[in-house]
């Protein structure tokens, strides 16, 4: 089902007003959907994946999200293809018996369809390129994988010095302190070994993250071992501990959000759907703040009232 959005025209330091209705066309649409009157106002999420090997709901059900949410959303690859193809999900969680009973739901392959008859997932934007940026991007979602593709990806030089300008725009906006002219912020999730690139990037980065525990990663490399598997790197392991922050094992969902950035990091794939509504939150709350950074502040008092005594 193909959407069309709409973005109250309004200055960049207002909430965004998003009214969502179904295309009333009778047919599918070949293109992306058209973010209201004034595309440059949507804001944009970049989905940073490898070419091969991702998987499908990290990419597939973010994209849903915010693309209903009136997001202009953006594929980043390392390199483009050679030849051209299109990108391919890990095929270890789309067949064969893992796939039936750990794939993708029905409605992520529904929308990996959609997303292969769309020119910006066909054609999408390369970090490695010399006049690439993350900092054109409001908002960036790294996913995450375990085999050979994703992990050059994940660990790749080009990817981090990319990424480090943006890391140091996440900072979270304080209004009682930051001055009025102060910029947007930038806004940040990850998910599973999508958090290594940040720390591989800058070791000394006060982001502070969660990803899927060690013991699960073992296991993982158990049930299916990776190429190389005595040299996998587990993220959990690389995150300084101080850093990292495991999450309770009683509960099947969690995302840690850094509470002095605007940083969310999930665990594993069910934790996306809460990752894509934290960003949503984090890009919304960084708004307010800004636009509270710009009132004027009142200056307190530093005398008490007189109190006049009758005679």
């Amino acid at each position: 089902m193909a959407f069309y959005f709409q973005i109250s025209n309004k200055d960049i330091i207002n909430d965004v007003d998003v009214g969502l209705q179904p295309n009333p066309l009778p047919f599918a649409a070949a293109n992306a959907p058209v973010f209201g009157r004034n595309a440059h106002l949507s804001p944009h999420l970049a989905i940073v994946l490898a070419d091969e090997g991702f998987d499908v709901e990290q990419v597939c059900l973010p994209w849903r999200y915010f693309t209903d949410r009136g997001f202009l959303v953006e594929f980043v690859f390392p390199r483009p293809i050679d030849p051209p193809r299109t990108a391919r999900p890990d095929p270890s969680y789309t067949c064969g018996w893992k796939g039936s009973i750990m794939g993708p739901s029905k409605e992520a392959m529904d929308i990996y369809s959609i997303l292969c008859t769309l020119e910006e997932f066909i054609e999408p934007k390369h970090y490695t390129d010399e006049g690439f940026s993350f900092l054109d991007f409001d908002v960036v979602l790294i996913t995450g994988g375990r085999n050979e593709p994703m992990r050059q990806m994940l660990t790749d030089p080009s990817l981090h010095s990319k990424l480090k300008p943006y890391l140091s725009l996440c900072k979270r906006i304080d209004p009682e302190t930051n001055q009025p002219s102060v910029a947007p912020s930038k806004i940040l999730g990850t998910i599973a070994q999508g958090t290594l690139p940040i720390y591989m990037s800058d070791p000394e980065t006060p982001l502070k993250s969660t990803t899927i525990p060690v013991w699960m990663e073992r296991t993982n490399s158990w049930i299916s071992p990776p190429p190389e598997n005595s040299s996998y790197p587990y993220a959990a392991s690389l995150i300084p501990s101080d850093k990292y922050f495991a999450g309770p094992n009683y509960r099947s969902v969690f995302t840690m959000e850094d509470m002095h950035h605007y940083f969310i990091s999930g665990r594993c794939n069910r934790d996306i759907l809460p990752l894509s509504t934290g960003i949503y939150g984090l890009y919304r709350q960084m708004l307010r703040d800004q636009k509270s950074s710009m009132r004027p502040h009142k200056k307190r008092s530093n005398h008490y009232p007189t109190t006049f005594i009758k005679k």
